[in-house]
């Protein structure tokens, strides 16, 4: 535990010491910051983003072909009851063998292409602002998609990011002073020899 402690008390030492050469240097201005956005523009850009709700109709993934027609047929049903005027999120909670549909009636909220499976996100992102889809097979089943909104692409603007910047560039900074002083330590190893043997006694005369 001692060796914890001062394990501890040498961190923070450390942390000051960074902190108090970081101030000398005068730190991350808000100039330091602006200039890193406007260097990497390309890393603060959202992708365009979909809103939208689903109804599963699960099929085992060893389903045989007759069992699989029934339910595309089942989501088809769905499919054409939403599209005559019937409540998506109502049935989403009564059909949806989604088992997060009973709490959010089929809503998933924003996401990006890439985080749902692609037979899911080509059909929700091909769709408009209201759109119904027919029935789309993944690998968990047939989905009956809503989209409710979009977002397109856009750039993160520089005030709402610029916390994180000068946080990614206060801890660059602090690595680099971390890695010049050790590159300036003088570090010595001594290696002990064994001690000589002692010489042998003379022997005593009788």
């Amino acid at each position: 535990m001692d060796k914890v402690r001062e394990d501890i008390r040498n961190s923070m030492r450390q942390d000051r010491w960074l902190e108090q050469e970081m101030t000398k240097s005068g730190g991350v201005t808000d100039q330091d910051a602006e200039s890193f956005y406007k260097k990497n523009t390309d890393k603060f850009v959202t992708p365009p983003q979909v809103r939208a709700s689903h109804i599963l109709i699960k099929v085992a993934p060893d389903a045989k072909p007759e069992a699989v027609v029934e339910k595309e047929k089942a989501a088809k049903a769905v499919s054409d009851r939403v599209k005559k005027g019937e409540d998506f999120a109502k049935l989403a909670q009564e059909l949806s063998e989604d088992p997060s549909a009973k709490e959010n009636s089929g809503d998933l909220n924003f996401f990006a292409k890439e985080q749902m499976v692609p037979e899911f996100s080509e059909v929700a992102f091909a769709m408009k602002k209201g759109d119904i889809s027919e029935p789309v097979r993944s690998q968990f089943g047939y989905h009956v998609i809503k989209v409710t909104d979009r977002k397109d692409s856009e750039t993160v603007a520089l005030e709402k990011i610029k916390p994180r910047i000068v946080d990614h560039l206060k801890q660059r900074k602090a690595d680099e002073m971390k890695r010049e002083l050790r590159a300036k330590a003088d570090v010595k190893v001594h290696l002990l020899e064994p001690p000589e043997s002692a010489p042998e006694a003379a022997p005593v005369a009788p």
